[in-house]
């Protein structure tokens, strides 16, 4: 104990602390020996308490069993008496045999009774015996648990007066250690480290206050800037509007044309009736030279021949066409991936992934029109080969096999314009995902393919003067018919000269959208820039910090 009791020079650290560990896990453990004590106390209490229950149970059926045997052998005495009774009455004497039988089962009574009450006997000590060393073990427990408490009582007074000590000897050093920080120097030193500090803590508030001034205003260009692009997306949307009401009339022009297709076809079916009729008539009337049926014969073949070429050109388109629709759908998966692309870009950039979307749309309706086109040609094509069946003529043949060239170039002109503005279309987003919009270069395409559809409408208007000029050779009336084309000719110029102008506004705003975008996109890295900048600034500021606490603490 002189160990906590010595005096500590001035100079010297602070006591160890392990002895009142180790007294704090004594007095723990003497706790729990207590602890334990008791409860093995009240489990041998309540084992005597049972123990006391079955000696009281048994003392209870032992007074049982007495009165019992009391009550046999009182009945049995009663019987006894009353044969003796008997036998005194009785004309028939009681003999020696019978005398001895009730004296054995006297004897067997009182030996089974007399056993009985034996084992209950030895019962009951053997139960008294052990009340009683259990007594005598509550009381060594008892004593036990006086001394483990008598123990832990002077530990506890020895830890209390252990720790009165060391409290005092450690009022001692704290009183010292005040007496050392209240020297002038160093108070004197740690204020000028506390001013440099607030300093520097000023100084870093008045940037914090600045970054939020310029975030403030990186919000406002953000918002003006969206609402720029609000303005776009409304111009967008009015185009997009003018153009669905276009693609409603031009729906309207194709049921008009189906219309006077069936009209044609009608005309057409009444023709060759007629001319069937007359080559009736003239046959009747002088019959078929055998040349003309070789002709005939032959003409035949050749019909043949043109219509397995048709059918083969037919599988080409088609087989075009869905080259072209895989070509189309891997520009829809490229709008796709830059769709998701701008889906990851911060902040206030779905307008453009609207607009890819819309876009989209636009491009499958137009390839959806121009498959029904190069199917309306190739339909119109077969009527032209059935159409060469009502002249016998080679002349007029050939010059149907002419314009079937030119109706299958015409066709491939206009798959070469779609797929051309395909091609455009890709690579304009590809431009777009890189660097901007080149406007002068789509437009420039655009202009072309107009210049091909025109081409195109004009070789087909060439193609129907001249099917009109074989109609006329072949002395059918077709002055109906030749007015219903013209108008459909006229109606499909207005539908091409509506598609042009459409097209110009579409690509002047594209040219709007596309700058807008790309200067958004510039101020937005440059917004992004200056928060990570910020970032970078208050990182550091909160480093500083740390090591200016640090440098104060030690």
């Amino acid at each position: 104990m002189a160990n906590f009791f010595r005096k500590i020079a001035p100079t010297a650290p602070l006591p160890d602390t392990e002895e009142v560990e180790m007294l704090r896990q004594k007095v723990g453990t003497l706790e729990e020996l207590v602890k334990r004590a008791e409860e093995e106390l009240r489990e041998e209490k309540e084992k005597l308490s049972t123990l006391q229950n079955k000696t009281a149970q048994w003392k209870e059926k032992v007074k049982e069993l007495n009165a019992k045997d009391r009550a046999c052998i009182k009945q049995l005495e009663e019987e006894l008496k009353v044969i003796k009774a008997m036998h005194g009455d009785a004309p028939i004497p009681i003999t020696a045999e019978i005398q001895s039988l009730v004296e054995k089962g006297l004897a067997t009574l009182r030996y089974e009774h007399e056993g009985e009450l034996g084992a209950k006997q030895r019962e009951l000590e053997k139960a008294l015996a052990t009340v009683s060393d259990r007594a005598s073990e509550l009381e060594e427990s008892q004593r036990k648990l006086e001394a483990l408490q008598k123990q832990h009582m002077e530990m506890q007074q020895r830890f209390t007066s252990q720790m009165e000590s060391l409290s005092k000897h450690h009022e001692m050093e704290i009183n010292q250690l005040n007496k050392r920080l209240s020297e002038a120097d160093r108070v004197h030193e740690l204020k000028n480290h506390i001013s440099k500090q607030e300093d520097e803590i000023k100084a870093m508030e008045s940037h914090s206050t600045q970054q939020a001034v310029l975030a403030g205003e990186l919000q406002k260009e953000i918002a003006e800037l969206t609402a720029k692009n609000n303005e776009l997306q409304g111009k967008l949307n009015e185009s997009l509007d003018k153009m669905s009401v276009m693609q409603e009339k031009q729906r309207n022009w194709k049921e008009s044309v189906k219309n006077m297709k069936m009209q044609d076809m009608n005309t057409i079916q009444e023709l060759r009736e007629e001319l069937e009729r007359q080559k009736r008539e003239a046959s009747t009337e002088s019959g078929l030279h055998p040349s003309h049926e070789e002709k005939l014969h032959q003409w035949k073949e050749r019909v043949k021949h043109e219509k397995l070429k048709d059918m083969e050109t037919i599988k080409d388109l088609t087989n075009k066409l869905s080259e072209s629709q895989q070509q189309i759908d891997e520009a829809q998966k490229l709008i796709n991936n830059v769709a998701i692309f701008l889906e990851e870009i911060p902040p206030k950039v779905s307008h453009s992934i609207e607009f890819i979307s819309k876009y989209r749309s636009l491009l499958s309706e137009n390839f959806t029109a121009t498959k029904k086109t190069a199917s309306a040609n190739s339909s119109t094509s077969t009527p032209l080969t059935a159409r060469k069946g009502e002249k016998a003529d080679q002349d007029t043949v050939r010059a149907s096999q002419n314009l079937r060239v030119q109706l299958d170039e015409a066709v491939q002109q206009r798959e070469e314009v779609q797929r051309e503005l395909e091609r455009t279309i890709e690579e304009l987003a590809a431009l777009r995902e890189q660097s901007g919009v080149d406007t002068a270069n789509l437009r420039a395409q655009l202009d072309e393919a107009v210049q091909q559809r025109e081409e195109v409408q004009r070789e087909l208007e060439r193609t129907i003067e001249e099917l009109a000029a074989l109609r006329e050779q072949s002395g059918v009336d077709t002055m109906n018919l030749r007015a219903q084309l013209d108008e459909a000719v006229q109606q499909r110029e207005e539908v091409h000269r509506e598609l042009e102008r459409t097209i110009e506004e579409l690509a002047a705003l594209r040219e709007q959208s596309g700058v807008d975008t790309m200067n958004l996109r510039a101020q937005l890295d440059e917004a992004v820039q200056q928060r990570e900048e910020v970032h970078r600034e208050l990182k550091r500021t909160s480093e500083e910090l740390a090591a200016l606490r640090e440098q104060s603490r030690n």
